[in-house]
């Protein structure tokens, strides 16, 4: 199997760098291992948005990470956003990946 590229959409890239060095190195071991065709390690489903949509559960020191990602696609993995989660994933977090999406699939 290929090895599919990780895209960063918008402003995600910059998000994922704004973390806890140990919650960076988690995502990126996650993103790796997707990479190669594998399952991460804490993925699930997303609810509330397009099928395909997944989060990427991290715990690291500082709190609770999220990413959602899309790798339906055959030229890549596409992380659509990342974000620090304090409770439930709040709407305008679902809003932004939905939109992310429909941005990314117009192309």
């Amino acid at each position: 199997m290929a090895h599919k590229e990780i895209r960063f959409v918008a402003r995600s890239e910059k998000d994922l760098s704004k973390l806890p060095a140990d919650a960076q190195k988690k995502f990126f071991d996650e993103f790796d291992a997707i990479q190669r065709g594998e399952d991460a390690t804490d993925a699930k489903p997303l609810q509330g948005v397009p099928a395909g949509i997944y989060e990427i559960r991290v715990w690291a020191k500082g709190g609770t990470f999220r990413a959602a990602y899309v790798a339906k696609f055959e030229d890549a993995i596409y992380v659509l956003h990342v974000w620090q989660k304090k409770g439930k994933t709040e709407k305008a977090d679902i809003d932004l990946i939905v939109k992310r999406f429909k941005d990314l699939t117009r192309r």
